[in-house]
């Protein structure tokens, strides 16, 4: 008996001791502080649903992947992962629709500071992240800095095939009416063309579309709640028909705005017809044409036409384009077998196709949503419908309302951000005490170049291998006639 109550004692005697060592080192280990930090990465989107985090496993974000790398590199506490980012204070700089990419994004939140500093923790991150995704910078910020509403400025690409830019004659010459109709059938179309409102909501943006809360595509506006007016965008009757564009505005003009919202494509292209297209180089003064069509844009606008219930009473319609360039061609080689690219290397047989792009960058205060692959599409349809320049200037005309041909989402991504706001109020604390002594500006530009390539490079590798798989802006090209008359009333012969 005495040996059992012994070795009972003994037991306790042991639990306790354990515990108490569990104890002691528990309190051994430093705790670590909360910081604000601007979280600056970079993705290819191609299979991601967009970026914005949806609650959803089987349909991963970008945001959703970044979260779990950095739970796991010890930023995030266990406690926080069951709500994550509502209570990190996560708030995004810019989002990005499904496939949709950027070279550089920027949230701000609130994350675990860690002992061994903050390149070493970018670097643990990066560890649990796929290539597709990668974690720029951790920057310490102040405690008031929110990358959504301090973002002055966005800069986007897009990757165009210059078959796109077509001039009159050649598109003629290219997509012929018994190639490219005027009224397709519904076998025709990847869906089938029911002319819909232009208020209709069938449209999903795959362009940055910022917010969830009301102001499309990284608006700068602080209220982001929008009346049951603008909602419905304006001078509509029940049906939701908006006024017809009066006839003496031009050519384009003279359609009922009410014609189609609808993006779209024909289902397929003939091998031929591709190839054709695809062998097609601009002209120099095609490409000065398309150049200063797309100067037009620049400076402050009404961009109601360009995105989806634009009402132009309303003042967030209003966007300012600092600057839109459009590069000198560049020749892209890759495989048609597998769409990877490959290099000068590699000997030109039949396997290798050579495209041609042309590289639109669109630097604006904010954008709206649809609003970049409205702008793409108008150009490429008044070049191949021949209209001049008085035609693209209607278009932008508080006084017209119309549908805008809406180019594909494959070619557009975010490539950066700027943040004046933040910068200028950092400065100014800076400068009258002791305050934030140790934060610095946010320029998205000093990012490694080496690790903003990566991301580009995957980026571009996707775009071609999309076209090459699937055709898309040959069979948008198809689809040229029917939106003009559909949304224009126009016939191209």
């Amino acid at each position: 008996m005495a040996t059992q109550e012994a070795s009972g004692t003994t037991g306790v005697a042991t639990a306790t001791a354990a515990a108490s060592a569990a104890e002691t080192n528990a309190s051994d280990k430093p705790k670590l502080q909360k910081a604000k930090y601007a979280v600056q990465f970079g993705y290819c989107g191609a299979g991601y649903h967009g970026l914005q985090t949806n609650a959803d496993p089987t349909h991963p974000t970008v945001e959703d992947v970044l979260m779990g790398a950095l739970h796991k590199a010890g930023l995030v506490a266990d406690s926080n992962m069951d709500d994550p980012f509502h209570k990190l204070g996560w708030q995004r700089a810019s989002r990005t629709d499904k496939g949709v990419s950027a070279l550089r994004n920027l949230a701000s939140a609130k994350l675990l500071r860690q002992l061994d500093g903050d390149e070493a923790a970018v670097d643990r991150v990066n560890q649990f992240l796929p290539d597709a995704i990668r974690l720029y910078g951790l920057q310490p910020v102040t405690a008031s800095f929110n990358s959504h509403l301090h973002c002055t400025g966005r800069e986007y690409e897009y990757y165009l095939p210059t078959y796109a830019l077509l001039p009159k004659a050649t598109f003629q010459e290219l997509l012929p009416t018994s190639l490219a109709p005027a009224e397709p059938s519904r076998e025709m179309a990847d869906e089938p063309p029911v002319p819909k409102p232009f208020a209709s909501d069938t449209i999903v943006a795959a362009d940055d579309a910022d917010d969830a809360d009301g102001e499309p595509e990284g608006g700068a506006g602080k209220n982001n709640n929008t009346n049951k007016r603008n909602r419905r965008g304006g001078d509509r009757n029940d049906r939701g028909d908006t006024k017809a564009a009066r006839a003496e505005d031009g050519p384009a003009a003279a359609a009922d705005a009410s014609s189609s919202e609808k993006f779209f494509m024909f289902k397929s292209i003939p091998p031929d017809a591709a190839a054709r297209l695809r062998a097609h180089r601009i002209t120099p003064d095609a490409l000065e044409r398309a150049r200063a069509l797309f100067r037009m844009y620049e400076g402050t606008q009404s961009f109601h036409n360009f995105t989806p219930k634009g009402d132009p009473s309303d003042a967030r319609m209003t966007r300012f384009m600092r600057k839109i360039r459009v590069s000198d061609p560049l020749i892209v080689r890759a495989s048609l077998q597998t769409g990877e690219l490959v290099g000068d290397d590699v000997a030109n047989d039949d396997n290798v196709v050579e495209l041609e792009f042309v590289r639109v960058e669109l630097d604006g205060q904010s954008f709206m949503m649809n609003q970049i692959r409205k702008m793409i599409g108008t150009v490429c349809t008044i070049l191949a419908a021949g209209l001049d320049a008085g035609d693209m200037r209607s278009c932008l005309e508080k006084s017209v309302q119309r549908g805008m041909p809406m180019a594909p989402a494959n070619g557009l991504f975010l490539v950066d951000l700027f943040f004046d706001r933040y910068n200028y109020t950092l400065e100014r604390i800076q400068g009258e005490g002791s305050n934030a002594r140790d934060r610095q500006p946010i320029v998205m530009a000093n990012v490694p170049t080496s690790r903003v390539d990566h991301v580009r490079r995957r980026v571009l590798a996707s775009i071609v291998r999309e076209e090459l798989a699937h055709d898309i802006f040959g069979r948008w090209m198809r689809g040229t006639r029917f939106i003009a008359k559909l949304a224009w009333g126009m016939d191209l012969e």
